[in-house]
């Protein structure tokens, strides 16, 4: 199977494992057990249904902002589950490892019983951190004398913590812009 079978296929098989966790299913935290208000919730259901059907359709450049934004909107660790998956399916390795690192942390939390809702989902995020610690790129910044007091060093237009500098840190493949 080529790799584009292979990502749809697996897309397939997400599509049919998530069952819409922007609205507190498997155990997630809804309104009633979470005091999120109802309009919060239907708004990120609203946009994890929109965010899921656009990476469903390898639209991952729409797709993975507006799960994002569901996420945003009413944090439940279903939904960070997805938005890991679609950062990985887009091949972007270095922005979906913290995430499935954060959800399985967000599991590890739960109660056992919402703990055993969450088991496949564990499964992939275990399997899916193995495969992608392969395929990050790594990138270091080290200015080549001091920097004077009150520089900012910016990658992508991010600020970079000065204690990062001269340190690996994980990209996603592609052009990097590093500013001083």
């Amino acid at each position: 199977m080529t790799e584009r079978g292979t990502v749809g296929a697996a897309l397939v098989l997400l599509a049919t494992s998530i069952a819409a966790p922007a609205r507190g299913q498997d155990g997630e935290q809804g309104p009633a057990a979470g005091g999120v208000p109802a309009q919060t919730v239907e708004r990120a259901a609203a946009l994890f249904e929109r965010g899921l059907a656009d990476m469903l359709a390898k639209r991952f450049a729409s797709g993975c902002p507006t799960l994002a934004a569901s996420y945003r909107t009413n944090p439940l660790p279903g939904t960070l589950f997805t938005l890991a998956e679609c950062y990985a399916y887009w091949k972007r390795p270095a922005t979906a490892m913290p995430l499935y690192r954060d959800f399985l942390s967000r599991v590890a939390s739960m109660e056992p019983k919402q703990q055993d809702k969450q088991a496949e989902r564990v499964q992939v995020a275990r399997s899916q951190l193995a495969a992608l610690e392969g395929r990050v790129a790594w990138l270091t910044i080290s200015p080549a004398s001091e920097l004077p007091d009150g520089s900012v060093v910016l990658l992508d237009g991010i600020p970079v913590a000065p204690s990062l500098l001269g340190e690996p840190l994980a990209v996603d493949p592609g052009r990097r812009r590093v500013r001083a």
